[in-house]
Parts: structure tokens; C-alpha cells; sequence
């Protein structure tokens, strides 16, 4: 048989000789043949596990980084819930202080209105009763101020009792209060006054902020003030019974001729 090799061969340094017959396989009987599946198979083992594990490692990749973009999208979304809601905190904050201080302050002049002075006298008469100190109550009235109203726009009057009010802020200490009582009325509330004396250099100085004129589109105008003053504790023990004593006070200064 054509496909039948013999194979006889010595062995070395003996006496004996080996021999084997054996069919010839071509290519397509050795790819199909048994023993080169088993080994084929064998050889692929090492091969499937490598892979396997390549895939299992990148799918872990893709697990992970999935993972990390969706924490990433929900540290995003956080921050933006955070920053909404300070953003929130904060105009609220903002809104309230503003309606705080339109309940306590004049409109017009920024001033202390009439129901927050008279919380401010409480506490001055509430500091000076604990250190034995004189508060002094200066209540302003601006003279014939109808009548700058009256001839000319309420807007310059307006003006005037901004000018009036910065002047006033301008001379006492940021320890005292000063404050719009209404109309052309003022209230100042200066504690830790020794005696009359200082009390009337203060009264002194408030009318002398009267002597400048008052500009307004190219013209000059005039006012006086006049001035009721009080002591805690010699005229009154509380803010009611001192705002009296001004008020009296001023009252005579009127009848006496104003200024």
C-alpha cells in the first residue's frame, strides 16, 4: 500500500535497530485527525481563560466608569441644588432685612422713624439707669416750613429735609440717634450727657446747621429750627413722660418767637 512508510533505524551504540510502520496522512486527515483536536483543545484552554479574563477586566472598566459618571452627574446635580437654594437663603435674607428696615427707618431720609426712636429711648434711658447717666432729648421743629411747600414743589421740601437730615447725622456722635418724628419734625436722642451746660453748647451747634442756605436750581433758601430739650431723669423716668417734657418745652420756644 502506496500510503504505508516503513521506517527502519539504528540505535546508537547497540546492536539493536528500531522499526515502525506507519500510514501517511496528508493535510486533511491531520487537521481532523483525534490527537491533533486534543491538542488543538488543550492548547486553547490557556487561550479561552485569557480572553474570558480580558473580557470580565474591561466590562469591570465599563461598570466602573459608569458608575463614576453617574456619581459625577450627581455631584452636579447637587451642587446646582445647592447653589439654587443659598441662591434662595440668600434673597430671602435680602428681602427680609429690606422689609426690616422699612419698618424702623423714614422712607425719604433714611433716618430712625418715630416708633423705632422711641424703642431707642428705652434702651438709652435702660443704659443710663444702669450707669447713672443723663440721656438728652433734643425735639426739633423747622419754622414756617408750609410755607417753602406751599410756594414752591413739594419735591424741593423733600430736598430740603434730605439736606437737613444729612446735616444732622453729620453732627453728633454714631452713638446718638437722630430721627425723622414726622413732617418737618426731628427727634435726637443723645445719652451719657454730663449737665445742662453741654446739653445747651449741643443745642448751640444743632441751630448753627441752620445759618447755610439750602441750594436748589440756582437759588438759595433760608430756615430756623427751634429746639425743645429734655433730661432723663430730672424731666422724665420714661420715653413717653420725656418726649412730653420736649414737646412742652418746644411749645414755649414757639410762643417766645421761634429760632
Amino acid at each position: 500500500n502506496n500510503n504505508i512508510w516503513h521506517l527502519n533505524k539504528n540505535i546508537r551504540d547497540t546492536p539493536l535497530s528500531i522499526s515502525t510502520w506507519f500510514k501517511k496522512k496528508n493535510d486533511q486527515q491531520l487537521l481532523t485527525s483525534r490527537w491533533f483536536i486534543i491538542v488543538l483543545s488543550i492548547t486553547a484552554i490557556p487561550l479561552f481563560l485569557g480572553v474570558n479574563y480580558l473580557i470580565r477586566v474591561e466590562s469591570s472598566k465599563v461598570i466602573l466608569q459608569t458608575e463614576i459618571n453617574l456619581s459625577k452627574n450627581q455631584q452636579d446635580q447637587l451642587t446646582k441644588h445647592n447653589y439654587q437654594l443659598q441662591k434662595e437663603i440668600n434673597k430671602r435674607k435680602a428681602s427680609e432685612l429690606k422689609l426690616s428696615y422699612r419698618a424702623t427707618h423714614d422712607s425719604l431720609t433714611g433716618l430712625v422713624n418715630r416708633p423705632h426712636s422711641v424703642q431707642q429711648l428705652q434702651h438709652a434711658i435702660d443704659v443710663s439707669k444702669r450707669n447713672k447717666q443723663n440721656v438728652l432729648v433734643i425735639y426739633i421743629d423747622l419754622d414756617n416750613f408750609k410755607n417753602i411747600n406751599d410756594t414752591l414743589d413739594h419735591s424741593v421740601g423733600d430736598q430740603m429735609l434730605i439736606d437737613i437730615s444729612k446735616r444732622l447725622k453729620h453732627a453728633v456722635r454714631e452713638t446718638d440717634t437722630v430721627a425723622r418724628f414726622g413732617g418737618d419734625e426731628f427727634l435726637l436722642i443723645i445719652p451719657n450727657i454730663d449737665n445742662n451746660q453741654q446739653a445747651s453748647m449741643i443745642a448751640i451747634k444743632i441751630l448753627s446747621l441752620f445759618e447755610a442756605p439750602f441750594k436748589y436750581d440756582m437759588q438759595e433758601l433760608f430756615t430756623t429750627t427751634s429746639l425743645g430739650l429734655a433730661f432723663y431723669p430730672q424731666d422724665g423716668e420714661t420715653p413717653d413722660t420725656l418726649l412730653k417734657s420736649a414737646d412742652m418745652a418746644l411749645y414755649r420756644v414757639k410762643d417766645s418767637g421761634r429760632n
